[in-house]
């Protein structure tokens, strides 16, 4: 998915790490993904999955709220539609 030092090595060499402008662009297909992989993972093993794939762990997790709020709001949705 994504290489980490690569992406760094360019963000570095183009001064976007020091203008602070670094955004990480990803699908909420690709999310998704992401999210379901990791979702038995412990602290540890999603700490190794992120740097593997050039991720944060907190994006990850941040990710996993979206789609659980997500979910919880569609199904209240459709709740309310068959009252």
């Amino acid at each position: 998915m994504f290489k980490t030092s690569v992406c760094w090595r360019t963000l570095t060499l183009t001064g976007a790490v020091e203008r602070n402008e670094v955004r990480l662009v990803v699908g909420r297909t690709t999310k998704f993904a992401v999210v379901a992989e990791t979702a038995a993972f412990n602290e540890a093993g999603l700490s190794e999955y992120c740097r593997h794939k050039g991720l944060h762990p907190e994006q990850v997790n941040a990710w996993g709220e979206v789609a659980i709020t997500s979910q919880h709001m569609h199904r209240e949705a459709s709740a309310h539609e068959e009252l």
